[in-house]
């Protein structure tokens, strides 16, 4: 029989595609608003191994990676993906993936 653990907290971090400046610092502030101190901003990555968000946001995509100090539990992570789902409602040149 199994023994019952403690869950282990783990890192959130979300990928986000962008076509506008502007935006994604806006982004970036809600994000933090709602996942506390971000604790690592990758640098821009030119997303262009596919066009598969050409028509939605345009041709110069760019990809960038944030990670947060505050550690969450991972059965959160339902509730975050619905956020960011209203994240990329309210900002619609970015697509937020929480990981």
């Amino acid at each position: 029989m199994a023994e019952i653990s403690c869950v282990t907290p783990v890192k959130l971090f979300f990928g986000i595609l962008f076509s506008s400046g502007k935006s994604l610092g806006e982004a970036e502030k809600e994000l933090e608003e709602l996942y506390g101190k971000i604790d690592y901003i990758s640098p821009l990555f030119p997303f262009n191994l596919t066009d598969y968000y050409r028509c939605e946001m345009g041709a110069d995509i760019s990809r960038i990676f944030y990670s947060f100090e505050k550690l969450i539990l991972p059965d959160t992570i339902a509730d975050i993906k619905l956020t960011a789902n209203l994240l990329e409602k309210n900002f619609p040149v970015i697509t937020v993936r929480g990981e």
